[in-house]
Parts: C-alpha cells; structure tokens; sequence
C-alpha cells in the first residue's frame, strides 16, 4: 500500500549562489510512504500519519539548502525521524524548484530521494 502526499508547495532559500538563496522560491514537495502492510482496521493508529509533514516541511524549509539534492535527503530523513519504520518500508521525497534560474521556458528541476528499511 502506497500513500502519496502531492502538490505541497512552499517557499524555499535554495540555490547554489548566495543571489539565489537571497530571496525565497517557490518548490513543490511530493512525498511516498510505503506501508508494510494494507492497514486491517479503518482507524488513524492503523496506518503512518502522514499530518506530520505539517511540521517537518516547515522545520526543515527554515535552513537555507545549497542543493535540491540536499534538501530532499534533509526531509526524507526527518520524515522516516518522525514516523518510524514499523509501519514503513519506503520513503520517497521529491522536490521541485518551480522556477530554477535557467534560461530554458519552462524547466523545472526535481530531486528525489529514497530511503528503505
């Protein structure tokens, strides 16, 4: 069973120079969570609540992040930090710089990172 949290967007100090980090951007974050098992029952202590990305987004937006790359690792982990592994198998984040400074209409630039137990 795979839970997909999309379309979160936020604001991020993020790039590889300091005029980048400057002023935020805007990113989308998408974020898997794999589940060990279909949960049996229909009740929240039977699945990964998924509310936590409310404050790991946010706590980890807070530090300016050089890479994409990096910031997507920072969340997959503090994302496994919050939930655990006992009802996880994988983690998958990625996330998106909506606006890169590229002179290519249109790019975007992804990260994903994955973490498996």
């Amino acid at each position: 069973m795979r839970l997909v949290v999309a379309g979160i967007r936020a604001q991020a100090r993020l790039g590889v120079s300091e005029a980048e980090r400057a002023h935020p951007q805007p990113i989308e974050i998408e974020v898997e969570l794999d589940l060990a098992a279909e949960p049996s029952a229909d009740t929240l202590d039977a699945t990964a609540n998924y509310a936590v990305l409310e404050g790991v987004v946010p706590r980890v937006l807070r530090d300016d992040h050089v890479l994409v790359e990096r910031l997507a690792g920072r969340l997959a982990d503090e994302v496994v930090a919050e939930l655990g592994w006992e009802r996880l198998v994988r983690v998958a984040v990625s996330v998106t710089k909506l606006a890169p400074p590229l002179e290519l209409v249109g790019a975007r630039v992804t990260a994903r990172a994955e973490r498996s137990r």
